[in-house]
């Protein structure tokens, strides 16, 4: 079957980066349709469901970072996670290994009313640092994940557009184009959800100049009591030319975690 390429609003030269630069071309295009749900309700989903474990769980989990002729970093973490209230979470990860990132924590609160909180405990400074939204861009102890990738704010915030189903692989997915609002890594982002459980099998970042920066791609998801949970993970740098496998080794469904184990004075505790 040949490949149909649609043009659409964006020149044709970011559309052929954009399915390149994803690893995972997308075969069929189908526009939007009047019984296809909004795009607004499709987000409400993403975030509702939330496949990242960040919304009420107990999780150990590995980053893979590989570099292009480097060897590859392992690092391993525990993290616990509850909702904060519609569309919003709290999570507390803690890094075991290796021994120059081990004690390290990072504590993210999301808010609806103003920037989300972001600490770092650095254990051998015995200091917390403040993460401000304008370092949002910034990697994450060193890995190709950002502050923004982390606290979906681009797309909680953001203005979505469904631009139609199409398939990743042979899942059908509804494709939304997503404007972040405000200051922003991304100038913006596009998402492939799962038609069927809405879970977001691959996400394209582009950065102000059109170009893809960042693919996460979903590789494995799995129904862990009754909940999906994306499990494997791999964000591909394309300007860095690196990428960061995340594992999830472990993973126990907790919703009733207390509010006390998400503060600066939790952070703190070694």
């Amino acid at each position: 079957m040949a490949h149909r390429i649609v043009r659409r609003q964006g020149s044709w030269r970011r559309s052929v980066v954009a399915l390149l630069a994803a690893n995972s071309l997308v075969l069929v295009h189908t526009p939007a349709r009047a019984a296809d749900p909004s795009a607004s309700s499709i987000v409400e989903k993403l975030l509702e469901n939330d496949a990242w474990g960040s919304g009420g769980a107990y999780v150990k989990a590995r980053l893979i970072v590989k570099a292009q002729g480097g060897a590859p970093r392992e690092m391993a973490f525990q993290s616990k996670s509850r909702k904060a209230g519609p569309r919003l979470t709290k999570s507390l990860m803690r890094f075991t290994a290796p021994a120059d990132l081990a004690g390290q924590a990072f504590l993210q609160i999301e808010k609806s009313d103003g920037d989300d909180d972001r600490f770092l405990w650095i254990p051998e400074l015995k200091k917390t640092k403040r993460i401000a939204g304008a370092s949002r861009k910034a990697s994450f102890s060193g890995t190709d994940f950002s502050y923004a990738d982390m606290d979906r704010r681009d797309l909680r915030d953001g203005t979505a557009k469904l631009v139609g189903i199409e398939k990743v692989g042979k899942a059908d997915c509804y494709h939304l184009d997503v404007l972040p609002k405000g200051e922003s890594p991304y100038g913006h982002l596009e998402v492939w959800a799962r038609t069927t459980d809405f879970v977001p099998l691959k996400t394209v970042a582009f950065g102000a100049n059109g170009q893809a920066v960042k693919t996460i791609e979903a590789k494995e998801a799995k129904k862990i009591e009754g909940k999906l949970f994306i499990t494997k993970s791999l964000v591909t740098n394309h300007v860095e030319n690196r990428t960061t496998e995340l594992i999830l080794d472990e993973v126990k469904p907790e919703g009733t975690i207390a509010d006390e184990e998400f503060t600066a004075r939790a952070l703190e505790k070694e």
